[in-house]
């Protein structure tokens, strides 16, 4: 079989680690038990479980208020969801998932949001975020929480003052874990080779050039050599950085900011965050990806209903809400768009809080040439480098004729509709 068809057969029973987070597949329909016996409101979500809880509370108490019922539903892979659904239309009223969702536009058309629907201390917050997009994705996306950016966490009890250079870890140490099943937590590798110019304090800076076959083959060679000098276990897979982190038997792992409660219960005040270090000359550089609430397209389209449209609205005025965004930065250190209640949360001057929002300013836009069903095949060109099956620039190119031939859709959705 050539090499690029099993490239793509392995591909199709691949799940995207990263997209876990956390999270477990439910399904929760809030409001009175009057209104639930009427059409609900349908809002997709991927969201971390200190997220959940924050967001279904605040939906809670307002759609009992409001007569309204919303019916939540979270799953794994929101971009392989909404595709199967594309052919019969029957899509949710809204989904609450990271921005590269959106990058699946127009093979599953979301909607341009009114302008009514935004908050103007979420607009006026987020520029940083959204000035580096497409206006054809920002016109279609409301900021909600800001982040998924990759830090280097280590444990205090271990770990005095963290190194800027991965070299200087011992080999053979196995002193930094790091998730190999996560596309996501090693492209800093890969945007570190790509990333050019000054880092800065003023804000994130704007999105890297689109990924090249020499940038992907680069960052996979880097991570091929940090594997063989055994500075990372191998094999290291999902919870295992952090179970190696809680036990002390890694002083280091490169982790989200989804991580930090967790790692807190355990940790507690020997949980230390630094920058991301370099590696063979080249500083890693982490991604960051807002959460956004977005709106299918047809669902919208076809809303007879005024009334509904405006309990939509309602919603999404809600999610933006400084009660909802401050809640939400209170319970789970995340960075928030609203820009009142980010800057609230900033001024109490928490180390962990000033620490996180630190290394998201030093992070970069998602370039956007990824889209959700890009980290399938990156998580494939990976998992076949690693395991010494394809050499690192060999992956590269196959990784970027699959995408450029959008060989990983279905035949049927390479089209526009």
């Amino acid at each position: 079989m050539p090499t690029i068809q099993r490239f793509i057969l392995v591909l199709f029973v691949v799940v995207p680690s990263w997209l876990f987070m956390g999270a477990s597949p439910t399904t929760k329909t809030l409001g009175s038990a009057k209104a639930q016996q009427n059409d609900p409101l349908i809002l997709w979500h991927m969201l971390d479980l200190g997220l959940a809880q924050v967001v279904e509370k605040k939906i809670q108490e307002w759609a009992k208020a409001t007569g309204t019922a919303v019916r939540l539903e979270s799953a794994f892979d929101l971009g392989e969801a909404l595709l199967k659904l594309r052919s019969s239309g029957r899509f949710p009223d809204a989904v609450l998932a990271p921005l590269d969702i959106v990058h699946l536009h127009p093979h599953v058309p979301f909607a341009i949001v009114p302008p009514a629907w935004r908050a103007p201390q979420v607009t006026a917050g987020t520029q940083l975020t959204t000035a580096s997009l497409d206006p054809t994705i920002a016109e279609r996306i409301i900021p909600i929480f800001l982040g998924n950016h990759l830090m280097l966490v280590f444990n205090k009890k271990r770990v005095s003052a963290p190194v800027t250079k991965l070299e200087d870890l011992a080999e053979g140490s196995e002193d930094l874990a790091l998730d190999l099943s996560s596309p996501y937590q090693v492209l800093p590798f890969v945007l570190g080779r790509n990333t050019t110019g000054p880092r800065t304090s003023a804000g994130p800076l704007p999105s890297p050039a689109d990924l090249t076959p020499q940038h992907l083959a680069a960052g996979l060679g880097d991570l091929v050599a940090l594997q063989q000098s055994k500075r990372i276990p191998w094999p290291c897979q999902h919870g295992c950085p952090t179970e190696r982190l809680k036990k002390g038997q890694s002083g280091y792992a490169i982790m989200g900011d989804w991580a930090i409660p967790d790692l807190l219960q355990s940790l507690g005040d020997d949980l230390g965050l630094a920058p991301l270090p370099s590696w063979r000359g080249h500083q890693l550089v982490s991604p960051h990806m807002p959460w956004v609430l977005a709106f299918p397209a047809q669902r919208t389209a076809g809303m007879a209903s005024e009334r509904r449209r405006a309990h939509l609205a309602e919603l999404a005025q809600l999610l933006q809400s400084f009660d909802t965004q401050w809640a939400a930065s209170q319970a789970t250190y995340r960075m928030v768009a609203n820009s009142a209640a980010r800057a609230q949360t900033l001024a109490s001057k928490r180390p962990l809080i000033t620490a996180v929002w630190q290394q998201y300013l030093q992070a970069v836009a998602l370039p956007v040439s990824v889209d959700a069903l890009f980290w399938s095949a990156m998580d494939q060109g990976m998992r076949q480098t690693l395991s010494g099956e394809l050499q690192p620039q060999k992956a590269a190119d196959l990784l970027r004729e699959l995408l450029a031939s959008q060989a990983y859709l279905p035949t049927s959705l390479t089209r526009d509709p």
